[in-house]
């Protein structure tokens, strides 16, 4: 029975936690206090989303997060406590303070199990408000006839009948018979093949191999013969072979030895005498003439360079024009600096020059003393101005000295060079130094292009004197070694015999071939027979075998045959027996469920009243149910409603009624109230607005 729910943030119920009681609990509360919110809790928490009429962004409650819905139960059932928690989160069934299933669909089917009913039968019977049933009823005994079959699961019988038409054998069989008849005739029609001999194959293939083992041993013999008769002809030809290199390496050797003969006394007749002493003549001649050249070439430099000599030069010596020029750089840094002083200071008193006899913070006349201070200002300005004119003047004049005497300076560089020139008198007393040639004057001067020709014709000669002479040194030693090569090829060659019997050995190998080949020929035909008689056996034998597979074939067609025919008849029996008992199932469904009916409708209408199904509708006592009142009708409803609780959840711990007494006067509610009490169920929840209900009902609730 249900023992506590607690829902939190679920439609209007924000924190609400009710205990329920044993027995029928009256739940009572004006319109929209959540009393149907309370009875879709339940079920949320047993089925979860999938019985709830909109999502859950719609059942929060308003303003809140869907997170923050909770929905717990606590149910007994046997004895064991079942504590359901669901959310959007997840779900899990604590069994007696231990959790035993997690997850929205296990929690679901685990509901399922504990009841006895699924979710779609468990809001169709255990859920549904009273007045689906008599709609039910008023829809006619289409709607009826589908629910009971839907509750009673009777679409397995369709699903049954589906299956069978997917996967069994069905329809006619004179597709198989005829499939039969052509079988049976086609193995009639099968010619007989005889098995193969196979012992007098066995016998015919010994003799042939004891044939073939004297040949094939003759054979044989026969081939060693070939090989050895063959391996001293190959012999005696390689020996041939090596005499006719041998001659031919002998006769290479010889004409080396003749070409390299030749080629030594043609060398011999280019190598000359040359006139060595000629040779020095001329080089010290050349060396002559070339310092006679040097000496003309650095008197006529000096003599230019003198010509040229520049205007503006300085008299004294390197280091005082170095030191002038560096006292004028002293001078003129020690001016920058004061002309650099003489501008600060400047700036100085021109800052302190007033330009108007008024305060320029007050604004007041400055006195009299101001106006003598100026003056003076001024006077000191344009002493100091005069000054750094002067300073100016003298800076432009040191720079342009310093400036000529640094041309002076680099002026200098060519005559310096020209001074380290052997036979040069220099005079350092002045900057350019002054330069005189000392040496001798040369007049003449000898060619010294054609004393190098000469020396070249000379020196030309000499080297291929020398090239001639390696020349015949290099050949002298070839022709040494090509006297020793044509001796040693002599002396090979002459080392070298040959068989004088080589064409009888070719006569003997010739026989020996043709022996082996004819007794390999004998052995090839009796192996081609043992060939040919296996091939034709293989040939009888794979005939016979096919033969045996194809009526082998035949035959097991033959029994598919009869057995799919066996199997076709036996499912178009089968699948008409299922067809037929269908029917028989829901008329024996509805026997029951009528007979617990008319019980419990005669006991609350306070009459005797026979409760049946006719094609057209429900009868009550032989008439249409669509006569009665609608009190009356709803008395059905719940008749029936009970019954069928009764029957397909027989274990049922609650059953919920939600306004079973909406068209009812005191008396009938009283009545239903009693016959509720008196149903078995063990706990009862009934949401209704009757007043009456407190005096019967064990438990009372207010929302």
């Amino acid at each position: 029975m249900l023992r506590k729910l607690k829902l939190t943030k679920f439609r209007k119920h924000e924190d609400l936690e009710i205990v329920f009681g044993e027995g029928t609990t009256a739940i009572r509360g004006a319109n929209e206090r959540g009393k149907s919110s309370m009875l879709l809790g339940i079920a949320y928490a047993l089925y979860g989303s999938g019985v709830l009429p909109l999502p859950l962004s719609e059942i929060v409650t308003w303003g809140c997060k869907e997170s923050d819905l909770k929905v717990e139960l606590d149910l007994e059932v046997g004895g064991a406590v079942h504590l359901f928690k669901r959310s959007g989160a997840g779900a899990e069934v604590l069994r007696d303070g231990v959790v035993c299933v997690t997850g929205q669909k296990a929690v679901s089917a685990y509901a399922a199990k504990l009841l006895g009913a699924d979710a779609n039968r468990a809001m169709d019977m255990m859920f549904a408000p009273q007045g689906n049933l008599r709609g039910t009823l008023e829809n006619g005994p289409a709607d009826a006839v589908q629910m009971l079959e839907s509750l009673a699961d009777l679409s397995v019988f369709d699903n049954l009948i589906e299956a069978m038409q997917a996967k069994l054998l069905l329809g006619s069989t004179s597709v198989f018979e005829q499939r039969l008849a052509d079988a049976d005739r086609a193995l009639a029609e099968l010619p007989v093949v005889e098995a193969p001999d196979a012992i007098g194959h066995e016998l015919a293939i010994s003799d042939l191999k004891h044939a073939l083992e004297p040949v094939e041993a003759a054979a044989a013999d026969a081939k060693r013969v070939e090989s050895e008769t063959w391996a001293m002809l190959q012999q005696a030809q390689r020996m041939l072979e090596a005499r006719e290199t041998l001659k031919s390496n002998r006769d290479r050797a010889v004409i080396r030895l003749e070409s390299q003969t030749r080629a030594l006394e043609h060398a011999r007749t280019k190598v000359k005498a040359v006139d060595t002493e000629l040779l020095i003549e001329l080089k010290d001649k050349l060396v002559a003439a070339k310092q006679s050249s040097d000496l003309r070439l650095a008197r006529l430099k000096v003599e230019n360079a003198m010509c040229a000599y520049p205007e503006l030069h300085w008299e004294g010596s390197r280091e005082s024009l170095e030191a002038e020029i560096a006292k004028l750089l002293g001078h003129a840094s020690t001016l920058r600096n004061t002309l650099a002083v003489m501008s600060s200071d400047l700036r100085v008193l021109k800052g302190q020059l007033a330009t108007s006899d008024t305060c320029p913070t007050c604004k007041q006349k400055l006195p009299d003393s101001h106006a003598k201070d100026t003056v003076r200002v001024k006077v000191e300005i344009e002493a100091l101005e005069r000054d750094i004119a002067t300073g100016r003047k003298s800076e432009h004049e040191l720079a342009a000295n310093i400036s000529t005497l640094q041309a002076v300076q680099k002026s200098s560089l060519p005559f310096d060079s020209l001074s380290e020139l052997p036979n040069v008198e220099v005079d350092r007393g002045f900057v350019p130094p002054k330069l005189k040639w000392g040496g001798p004057v040369v007049e003449s001067i000898d060619d010294a292009g054609v004393i190098e020709g000469e020396i070249a014709i000379l020196e030309g000669a000499m080297a291929a004197s020398a090239r001639a002479e390696g020349e015949v040194v290099q050949l002298t030693n070839a022709v040494i070694a090509a006297e020793a090569e044509a001796r040693i090829a002599q002396e090979q060659l002459d080392g070298c015999t040959v068989p004088e019997d080589f064409s009888a050995l070719r006569v003997a190998a010739d026989n020996a071939a043709r022996s082996s080949a004819e007794l390999m020929s004998e052995v090839y035909a009796l192996k081609a027979r043992i060939d040919e008689l296996t091939r034709l056996h293989a040939a009888r034998q794979a005939e016979w075998v096919s033969w045996q597979s194809a009526r082998s074939n035949l035959e097991q067609k033959i029994a598919e045959c009869k057995g799919d025919l066996e199997k076709l008849s036996f499912n178009n029996a089968l699948l008409k027996k299922v067809r037929a008992v269908r029917p028989l199932v829901a008329n024996k469904l509805w026997d029951q469920v009528l007979a617990s009916v008319s019980v419990m409708f005669s006991t609350m209408r306070g009459e005797k009243s026979v409760v049946t199904k006719t094609r057209d509708g429900f009868l009550c006592n032989g008439k249409r149910v669509e006569g009665l009142s609608g009190s009356t009708l709803d008395l059905l409803g719940l008749a029936i409603r009970c019954a069928l609780v009764k029957t397909f959840i027989p274990h049922c711990p609650f059953i919920i009624l939600d306004e079973p007494f909406a068209a009812s006067d005191e008396a009938r509610t009283m009545a239903m109230l009693g016959f509720i009490q008196g149903a078995g169920f063990n706990q009862v929840l009934l949401v209704t607005h009757e007043a009456c209900t407190e005096a019967v009902c064990d438990n009372f609730l207010e929302l």
